[in-house]
C-alpha cells in the first residue's frame, strides 16, 4: 500500500506543478506586457521591471494554487484512469475513499508549502520589489522599506508606518525644515484620510522648535495640504491588505480596534487567508466525480474542460460573494465562509440525489 500511496503523490503532485507552471507562464506574460507601461518613467528600466516581476512571483504562486490543485489533480487522476490503473487499484482492494484519502494527503503537503510562502516569503519578497520599484518610478521622491514609506515634499519629509488603503494610512510622522536646513516642527499622527493634496491627520502631536524653547501640542483634527505628485500619490498605496501575512493582519485589526476605526475589511481579509486552505481542499473534492463518477470513460480533454470552467467559476465566487458582506451587512467570517460553504451544499446535494437514485 505504501508504494501506491508514493506512486499516487507522485502522479498528482507533479500534475499539480505542471499546471501551476502553465498558469504562472501565461500570468507572467500578461503582467509583463502590463508592467512595459511602467518603463522608462523615472529610473525605472527594462530590467528593473523584470526583477520586479520575480520578486512578485512568489505571491502569485499562492494566489493561483487552488486552481492549479483543481486542474492537476484532474489531470493526474484522469491519466490514471486513462491508463486503468485506478480500475486495478480497486480490482486489488483498494477503495475509492483510499485513493481519495491519499490525494488529499499529497495536496495538503503542497497546500501547506503554500501557507509557509505566502506568509513568510512572498510578502518579504514583494515589499522589497515594491520598495525598489515605487523609488525608480517616483525618482527619489518617495522611498518604501520593511519600516513602511518615506515621502518628501519640498522642505518636509514624511514617514507612513502603513497604507490600508489609497485614502488611508496610519503612524504618519512629519519633519520640517527651514531653508537653512534646520528642525522647526514635527508631529506624529495616528490616522490619516488622504483627497488628493488634502490630508486629514487625527490624533496629532506635534512639538515646535524655536531658537530657546520649544513648544509642544496634542491636535486631535488637522488638515495638511501638500504639494505630492499624483502619481507619487498613486504609488503610495499599491499594497493589498489580502496579501499581508496573517500576523500583520491582526495586529492591524488590534490597532485600528484600539483607535475605533473600521476593521471590516482588515477582518475579510484575515478571515479568507485562513479559509484559503479548505477553500482548496473543497475544490480537489469536485475532482473525484470526473474519476469515479460517469466520466470515467470520457474523453481526458473533456474532463480538463470541466474542471476548468468549474474551477474559474469557485474562482470568481471566491473573489465576488465575500465582498457582498459591504453590502448585505455580513459578519466578516461568514461572507469568507460562504463561497465554501455553497460549495459543500452542493456537494451534499449531490450525495443525497445519488443516494436516492
Amino acid at each position: 500500500m505504501r508504494i501506491i500511496s508514493v506512486y499516487l503523490f507522485k502522479t498528482v503532485a507533479v500534475a499539480i506543478v505542471i499546471s501551476l507552471l502553465a498558469i504562472l507562464g501565461v500570468d507572467f506574460i500578461f503582467t509583463f506586457l502590463n508592467e512595459l507601461r511602467f518603463v522608462g518613467r523615472g529610473d525605472y528600466t527594462l530590467l528593473n521591471a523584470v526583477v520586479y516581476l520575480l520578486m512578485t512571483l512568489p505571491r502569485h504562486m499562492t494566489e493561483m494554487l487552488p486552481f492549479a490543485v483543481l486542474l492537476g489533480s484532474v489531470m493526474g487522476m484522469s491519466i490514471l484512469a486513462g491508463h486503468s490503473e485506478l480500475l486495478v487499484m480497486q480490482s486489488m482492494g483498494i477503495s475509492a475513499r483510499t485513493i481519495v484519502l491519499n490525494v488529499v494527503r499529497s495536496v495538503a503537503v503542497l497546500v501547506l508549502m503554500g501557507a509557509l510562502l505566502s506568509e513568510f516569503v512572498a510578502p518579504k519578497l514583494e515589499q522589497l520589489g515594491t520598495a525598489e520599484r515605487a523609488t525608480r518610478l517616483s525618482s527619489g521622491q518617495m522611498v518604501k522599506s520593511v519600516e513602511g514609506t518615506w515621502l518628501r515634499d519640498g522642505k518636509t519629509f514624511i514617514h507612513v508606518r502603513e497604507w490600508l488603503s489609497p485614502h488611508e494610512g496610519l503612524g504618519i510622522t512629519r519633519y520640517e525644515f527651514n531653508e537653512k536646513q534646520e528642525l522647526v516642527r514635527a508631529s506624529f499622527s495616528a490616522h490619516a484620510t488622504v483627497q488628493a493634496n488634502l490630508w486629514q491627520l487625527r490624533d496629532t502631536h506635534q512639538t515646535e522648535f524655536f531658537k530657546n524653547a520649544t513648544k509642544v501640542s496634542f491636535i486631535q483634527s488637522m488638515d495638511w495640504h501638500n504639494h505630492l505628485r499624483a502619481d507619487v500619490m498613486n504609488l503610495m498605496s499599491e499594497d493589498h491588505i489580502e496579501r499581508l501575512p496573517i500576523r500583520v493582519l491582526k495586529e492591524l485589526i488590534a490597532y485600528r480596534a484600539l483607535n475605533q476605526l473600521e476593521t471590516k475589511a482588515l477582518s475579510l481579509a484575515l478571515y479568507q487567508r485562513v479559509m484559503q486552505p479548505i477553500a482548496i481542499v473543497l475544490m480537489l473534492v469536485l475532482a473525484i466525480p470526473f474519476v469515479f463518477g460517469p466520466l470515467r470513460s470520457s474523453s481526458r480533454g473533456l474532463r480538463l474542460m470541466i474542471g476548468l470552467g468549474l474551477g474559474f467559476a469557485f474562482y470568481l465566487l471566491n473573489g465576488i460573494l465575500p465582498q457582498l458582506s459591504f453590502t448585505l451587512a455580513l459578519p466578516a467570517w461568514f461572507a469568507a465562509m460562504l463561497p465554501s460553504l455553497l460549495l459543500v451544499m452542493c456537494l451534499c446535494l449531490r450525495s443525497l440525489k445519488k443516494l436516492a437514485s
